[in-house]
């Protein structure tokens, strides 16, 4: 069972690392491996299903890959450790994704800033526009 009460710990150790197109580890990550590597430290092990900025038309085959281990939930309910996936750009599907790492803020790896804090709730004005957010279902019966 993933435990995500240390997610905001783990993420801090993040923060800084370098974006790097298909990266995997602290040399450098992309948005994709950067979810990977935080979820793993919780112990919530996920399939790699590449990066968010190549799914293109896979997209949607890999959301629904997605609700095999996850719930979609409302944004006004997102609680650490839910992955924020984001239309980027004018895209039609996902094309990013981050972790909340409190009801407020995510941790993200971009081009731009590599790994950073950011607010959920991005400028109006801001590329990144929230498209879900979901939940790990093994972390469904800690609800309250």
């Amino acid at each position: 069972m993933p435990d995500f009460s240390r997610l905001p710990e783990f993420a801090a150790e993040t923060i800084g690392w370098p974006f790097r197109l298909g990266g995997r580890g602290g040399r450098g990550v992309d948005c994709w491996g950067l979810v990977l590597h935080l979820m793993a430290r919780c112990g919530l092990d996920l399939p790699d299903f590449g990066s968010p900025k190549d799914w293109g038309t896979r997209a949607e085959a890999i959301i629904a890959k997605w609700q095999a281990y996850s719930i979609e939930v409302p944004v006004s309910e997102v609680r650490c450790g839910d992955a924020l996936f984001f239309l980027a750009c004018g895209a039609t599907g996902p094309n990013h994704i981050a972790v909340a790492i409190d009801r407020k803020r995510m941790v993200q790896a971009t081009q731009a800033l590599g790994v950073h804090i950011a607010p959920i709730q991005q400028h109006p004005l801001s590329p990144l526009k929230l498209w879900a957010a979901v939940r790990a279902r093994a972390d469904l019966e800690n609800v309250a």
